[in-house]
């Protein structure tokens, strides 16, 4: 399994009318950030206004879960209101005023997709899927053991760096804090993968 770290030199930051944001990874990697123009981003965000309209993505779905602060949503007449670290699945081309300050997590896919989001847990392993691609962003800093039936490798990432990985078998992860404390989650493991026909 190759890992790539990236860093926050690496990330690609710009501006948006509620706050700034930050992309972590867009794919394809020569993609642009327009409905039509990519497969799949991942990003978190600033929202640094009480209310603010999202932008319309037709094609898309999308994950949002805040990283600080609570977070409302309304979807047409329907309001949720977000905990830390609760997901929000919804279609891209629904109309979305967010309400609160606060630090959000992003995942948008294509609609023919499946996306995923889960969180790695201090000293707690994760089953990974055979020929998959992950996308993991650290909240923490920590190492990271990667083991397979063949091999075993391991990683240390600081805090806001994010590891890019493909497995080649099923095969399993494990983190563990560089603090010495448990802090959870330490990580958000992001991937998508093609919807299964039913």
């Amino acid at each position: 399994m190759k890992l790539l770290k990236v860093t926050e030199n690496d990330y690609q930051v710009s501006n948006w009318s509620g706050g700034q944001t930050t992309e972590f990874y867009l794919s394809p990697t020569n993609g642009k950030y327009r409905p039509g123009n990519f497969d799949y981003r991942i990003s978190s965000a600033t929202v640094e206004l009480d209310t603010t309209e999202f932008t319309p993505l037709p094609g898309y779905k999308r994950i949002i879960l805040p990283l600080q602060n609570q977070l409302t949503l309304e979807n047409n007449a329907k309001t949720i209101t977000l905990a830390p670290f609760q997901k929000y699945y919804f279609d891209g081309n629904d109309k979305i005023t967010s309400h609160g300050k606060c630090v959000d997590f992003n995942l948008i896919y294509r609609s023919d997709l499946e996306g995923h989001i889960n969180f790695l847990i201090d000293n707690k392993s994760l089953k990974l899927k055979e020929d998959t691609e992950y996308i993991c962003y650290f909240l923490h800093g920590c190492s990271v053991i990667f083991k397979d039936d063949e091999s075993m490798q391991s990683k240390f990432v600081s805090k806001n760096e994010s590891l890019y990985f493909k497995t080649n078998s099923t095969s399993t992860m494990f983190v563990t804090s560089a603090a010495g404390s448990s802090i959870n989650p330490m990580a958000i493991l992001v991937w998508t993968s093609e919807k299964e026909s039913k």
